[in-house]
């Protein structure tokens, strides 16, 4: 008998740029940030379907998610307030709170935690540029090779992609 591994797809979603504002919560998206969200937003739709949308309830985050239900509505997101400014730990609790059976998560959040969650969840990091940063509407697809969302932050995970609104420009 075959013994099939369930891989786990988490894309990491950072919202794309806004613009300035003394109420951080409530910064919208610029028009970089809206071309940002749209360009990824069709990216995303080529490679990857998510079961489940979780987004932070910031409006920056909310308008890239937005940009994302216009080309598609996939299914309908999870608004999580303790996403905004989460770090990693947050985050990941966050993710295993929210998940179920699902094969595919994205997860739409802020810097520093997003970036830092890149790259504390995954061995391979250093060939695909998360050490360079993490800029505005950029997207981590990484995979785990387990059944259980439970053991997110247990297991070293496989970084198969970064890739970022300039890879796609040109």
């Amino acid at each position: 008998m075959e013994v099939y591994k369930i891989s786990r797809s988490l894309i990491l979603w950072r919202h794309a740029h806004a613009g300035i504002g003394s109420d951080d919560y409530n910064r919208k998206l610029d028009e970089r940030g809206k071309n940002e969200a749209k360009i990824m937003a069709k990216f995303l739709l080529k490679n990857k379907n998510p079961d489940l949308i979780l987004c932070s309830t910031a409006s920056r985050a909310i308008e890239t998610l937005n940009a994302l239900l216009e080309v598609d509505q996939l299914v309908s997101p999870v608004f999580d307030k303790n996403l905004y400014l989460a770090e990693p730990r947050t985050i990941i609790n966050s993710i295993i709170k929210a998940a179920d059976n699902q094969n595919t998560i994205l997860l739409i959040a802020h810097n520093p935690g997003i970036h830092e969650l890149s790259k504390s969840l995954t061995k391979n990091n250093k060939k695909k540029s998360l050490q360079d940063g993490f800029p505005t509407a950029s997207m981590a697809f990484i995979s785990m090779e387990s059944e259980d969302w439970c053991n997110l932050g247990n297991n070293q995970l496989r970084l198969e992609k970064l890739i970022r609104p300039k890879d796609l420009n040109n």
